[in-house]
């Protein structure tokens, strides 16, 4: 007991909102009403039935779940505290690239074999046409961009410019302003002016590259300068054009079974992204800083 003393137990929010969920969503929903099953019953109720633990991919789970896991360990070690040669950094990369492997043969499998009763993790119909393969490479990149900067321009205007959160905030606005209005700009071009969705997302695209490249020559001394906020807008409204198109296109695109794992996967792609491109900035920034290092000690 002991060692126990002073620990206190953590519950993530998350889980008891899984709980309340399981236990009131109904089994059936959202169609309650076209169902054969009881409306009283919740969706724990299937776990009862020793046949549905038939239909899950364990297989799938379980390579997706690795992979994830050594991609995200070996870029994480990379950025801090392990080189890229460095023998535990390799192992956990060829794991990851085999956990991949497995997972990519056997969703190939799953989706070739009609008799088997075992629902996909992941559906092999994402390749079969060229748009569903575009919209989630789409999904994979248009999303650091504009989730990137959420984080990097505060930490930006706090550290270069010596500001306070509050007033770092408070120049951050035009970023995060301008989002919500690309997006409603995409879809009443794409709605009501009948514009296709390709020229919106490439729209999007030149905007944000435009702007990210103009911050990049931002000056790293003084104040925050007029520019400043020009160049958030234009990388804001590219990002919003490109996330509001997604969005907008997908019921058009997606068949509703498989929405859910598009979106699933739209967030899975902008974290991995996102975190390979936090471990090269955290490489440039130790590079960077070495450089320095060994300029002020030859003074």
């Amino acid at each position: 007991m002991g060692l126990l003393a002073g620990v206190r137990p953590v519950v993530p929010v998350g889980a008891v909102a899984l709980g309340v969920l399981l236990a009131t969503v109904p089994a059936a929903y959202p169609n309650v009403r076209k169902s054969q099953n009881n409306p009283t019953d919740t969706v724990l109720a299937p776990i009862k039935n020793r046949g549905a633990y038939r239909k899950l991919d364990l297989l799938g789970a379980l390579s997706l779940l690795a992979g994830s896991m050594f991609i995200i360990t070996a870029l994480e070690e990379a950025r801090y505290d392990y080189r890229w040669s460095s023998a535990l950094v390799i192992v956990f990369l060829i794991l990851s690239a085999l956990s991949w492997s497995v997972f990519v043969l056997w969703s190939w499998y799953l989706h070739s074999k009609t008799s088997t009763n075992i629902e996909s993790v992941f559906t092999w119909r994402f390749f079969e046409t060229r748009i569903f393969a575009g919209m989630i490479l789409s999904t994979f990149l248009c999303g650091v961009p504009f989730t990137v900067p959420a984080i990097q321009f505060p930490q930006r205007f706090q550290a270069v410019s010596a500001l306070s959160p509050l007033q770092a905030a408070v120049r951050f606005l035009p970023f995060g302003l301008t989002g919500p209005v690309g997006s409603a700009v995409a879809a009443m071009a794409m709605t009501k002016y009948k514009v296709s969705p390709v020229f919106v997302l490439a729209a999007g695209g030149i905007l944000q590259t435009i702007g990210t490249s103009l911050f990049s020559y931002l000056p790293v001394s003084g104040g925050v300068t007029a520019a400043t906020y020009g160049y958030e807008t234009l990388i804001g409204v590219g990002g919003g054009f490109n996330i509001g198109g997604l969005i907008l296109l997908t019921p058009f695109v997606v068949k509703g079974k498989d929405q859910g794992m598009y979106r699933l996967l739209g967030i899975f792609g902008d974290e991995i992204v996102w975190l390979i491109d936090l471990c090269y900035l955290g490489q440039l920034s130790r590079w960077a800083l070495s450089i320095n290092f060994e300029s002020l000690e030859g003074r």
